[in-house]
């Protein structure tokens, strides 16, 4: 037995045309579509470090322009926004930048600067001092009490009469 092609004939009804069909999946529905075809491309480890400069500077400025509290929250630089900003999870970023101790940088960059516009904030009393402290802890800093205990004590004991070396 013969195959039969798999392209058949469609007509369109618009324009009265044959138009051959194309399989789904294929490289000509993908052309078609306006889609290319494949993996998308991977964004290379320098893209992402210049991101994270213009990144930052978004961050700067949204703070300044912010008139209330929600926008002042959401202009402090944070790592899992810049991650989904890449299209990657922060995992995925974090795996990258064990590789790379250029990109780790980048990342501590972005921490670090979160760091300093939470301290600011509370400080200077725009941020609520509870939300900046929670997440002053998720850089790394620690609620310490420190206490001092001093014990002074004297300890006497006695066996009652002493001895004399002659009773042994």
């Amino acid at each position: 037995m013969a195959r039969k092609k798999e392209t058949q004939i469609e007509t369109d009804i618009n324009n009265g045309e044959s138009k051959p069909k194309t399989k789904r999946g294929s490289k000509a529905s993908a052309k078609a579509a306006g889609r290319k075809r494949g993996r998308p491309k991977k964004i290379t480890d320098e893209a992402i470090m210049k991101d994270a400069d213009v990144y930052l500077q978004e961050c700067q400025q949204r703070f300044l322009k912010a008139d209330n509290q929600l926008m002042l929250m959401e202009s402090i630089p944070q790592v899992v926004v810049f991650a989904n900003r890449q299209n990657l999870t922060r995992q995925a970023l974090y795996v990258r930048a064990d590789k790379n101790p250029e990109l780790f940088d980048t990342i501590k960059k972005i921490t670090e600067a979160k760091e300093v516009m939470l301290e600011k904030g509370a400080l200077v009393g725009v941020f609520n001092s509870s939300m900046a402290i929670f997440s002053l802890k998720q850089v790394g800093w620690k609620d310490k009490i420190e206490t001092e205990n001093e014990l002074k004590s004297e300890i006497t004991i006695s066996f009652g009469d002493e001895m004399d070396e002659d009773s042994y």
